[in-house]
């Protein structure tokens, strides 16, 4: 009828005169390039009707078929443009998904990413006098030092009531677990109790704070309970000795002055004289806002490792670099 095709007649099968598609060859132009687009588009028209992966996968089939059969798209050029768009691509977050789209896609493993260091991390090569690499990670506090220093400076207490109060110490925990990322160890005496945040009651070691250490990789040493004159300092020996085998940082604002010359072990004694300025962590409570925070001083890390091997003056540290060189 109307509209449909008719079977050649009498005057078909000629040259196709003006207006019409002529065969492939010289003179094309937008007649292929117009029966091409149509092809495609009839293509992704006819998935449209169906719906999911079924409706893609067979569109894309029908697409590349098009296209081996377009003298626009041969074997060698399509290569070429893949690898082209790849390249441009090679590095970025979606060369991944890019390359699932794409034949001929360099499946070469990729180097894994650096990972970079945290601020926490100290890089020093230096290794104490036995050897030993350093636990920049690591930090033996001394609670009770902390805990009476905050019960002084943020509470107003004095003798003879308890100094050592449990909030000084939790503060302490989670500014070096959070803002420091270090694994701390704490030491505190046996059976010890005291206020939990001016609380009128004594209360044992509070258990967010031994939670804290724990999943911080530390975990807490109880000291025991010795008698004697010799032992009167015993949780100051303990955070020198936990310090020690850890090979690590240790925290009181004591300044040792009596184990720096009577520690009876020797290796213990000569470790601390030596590393004492660059292990022995310092802090402080603000009065008024009661935060903590650690006194790191003006000297860089690498430098301290060195035991005074390499003498600066503070001119020097105006433009001394604060990584190891």
């Amino acid at each position: 009828g109307k509209g449909q095709a008719q079977a050649p007649g009498k005057g078909q099968g000629k040259t196709p005169g003006k207006g019409q598609a002529q065969a492939p060859g010289k003179g094309q132009g937008k007649a292929q390039t117009q029966t091409f687009r149509s092809k495609i588009l009839k293509s992704h028209q006819g998935a449209f009707h169906k719906t999911g992966s079924e409706a893609w996968s067979e569109a894309k089939v029908k697409t590349k078929k098009v296209f081996q059969t377009s003298s626009e798209w041969t074997a060698e050029g399509g290569v070429k443009r893949k690898k082209e768009k790849a390249a441009k691509v090679k590095n970025s977050a979606d060369a991944g998904a890019y390359a699932d789209n794409w034949e001929g896609w360099d499946e070469t493993p990729k180097p894994a990413l650096k990972k970079k260091k945290s601020k926490a991390e100290v890089v020093v090569d230096a290794l104490d006098t036995e050897g030993r690499a350093y636990q920049l990670n690591k930090v033996v506090v001394n609670f009770a030092n902390v805990g009476a220093t905050f019960g002084k400076k943020v509470l107003g207490r004095a003798h003879p009531m308890p100094l050592f109060d449990w909030e000084g110490v939790r503060r302490c925990v989670m500014y070096l677990t959070g803002e420091k990322k270090k694994a701390v160890t704490g030491v505190i005496m046996e059976n010890f109790s005291a206020p939990d945040n001016n609380s009128r009651d004594r209360r044992d070691l509070p258990a967010d704070i031994k939670r804290m250490c724990d999943t911080s990789g530390g975990g807490i040493e109880e000291v025991p309970r010795v008698t004697g004159k010799n032992h009167s300092s015993v949780d100051d020996e303990v955070t020198i000795r936990c310090a020690y085998r850890r090979n690590c940082y240790f925290m009181d604002n004591d300044n040792y002055r009596d184990w720096l010359a009577q520690m009876h072990d020797d290796k213990i004694r000569t470790w601390i004289n030596e590393n004492q300025d660059f292990l022995q962590m310092r802090y402080f409570f603000d009065s008024d806002l009661g935060s903590f925070d650690v006194l790191e001083g003006n000297m860089p890390p690498w430098l301290l490792a060195l035991k005074g091997k390499e003498e600066v003056t503070k001119t020097d540290l105006w433009t001394l670099s604060r990584k190891k060189r």
